[in-house]
């Protein structure tokens, strides 16, 4: 089994507890397959490519909503991008 999210292709992503972000790429798609680039994301830095992704750009607080969602803040990272909270 992977040990994060596997996108596809052998690409791997896992949120580590300082809210970093570790990306690896495995030679396959293959769960034994060897790593063969793995690097670390800061938290912030992720924060800015998810804002930065996204229809809007980083423009009107986009980052800050993105980092409430990454900080696991519930509704206020929903709300924050402008949709409606359950």
């Amino acid at each position: 089994m992977f040990n994060g999210f596997h996108v596809q292709d052998g690409l791997v992503f896992k949120r580590l507890l300082d809210g970093s972000v570790r990306i690896q790429k495995h030679a396959d798609a293959k769960e034994d397959s060897p790593i063969t680039t793995e690097f670390v994301i800061d938290k912030r830095v992720w924060c800015s490519v998810i804002a930065q992704m996204s229809a809007g750009s980083e423009i009107d607080n986009r980052f800050y909503a993105a980092e409430a969602f990454h900080e696991s803040l519930g509704p206020v990272g929903v709300v924050a991008l402008g949709r409606p909270s359950k």
